[in-house]
């Protein structure tokens, strides 16, 4: 009798906690989305800033880099946070570069254009501008 007792307790904590960690699944946030791929050498070597994939908040799918200037696209999860994404990445190459110009557009949006441009200049620092109101 009291072996049954026990197993009795012991499915009952298991289906209890079951249940709980159940529904801290489906009222928890979203899962993270998976990294957008890069398409060169650069964009992966700007990306090595925020080097944990299971945590990016921004990510270089593109880079080019011609005559001392750099081009960068970007996706990131809150493109409103375009300058500090920008700084992220120009930061580490900095000395390489006389302008570094950021295209920022809202992840989840495949060809979606850019909704935020960085630039960066030795003298005239992080400038951002607005291109769409889409973020």
């Amino acid at each position: 009798m009291t072996l049954r007792l026990f197993s009795a307790a012991v499915v009952t904590w298991a289906v209890g906690l079951s249940l709980f960690v159940a529904v801290l699944r489906w009222t928890g946030a979203p899962p993270h989305p998976p990294r957008p791929p890069s398409t060169s050498a650069l964009a992966r070597a700007l990306n090595a800033a925020q080097p944990d994939d299971r945590a990016w908040r921004w990510s270089v799918t593109h880079a080019q880099a011609s005559q001392g200037a750099l081009v960068v696209d970007a996706v990131a999860l809150d493109p409103t946070e375009a300058v500090a994404h920008a700084r992220a990445i120009v930061e580490p190459v900095r000395f390489k570069y006389t302008e570094v110009l950021v295209y920022v557009r809202p992840t989840g949006a495949p060809g979606a254009l850019a909704s935020r441009r960085v630039q960066w200049t030795p003298g005239g620092g992080y400038v951002e501008m607005i291109l769409s109101n889409a973020q």
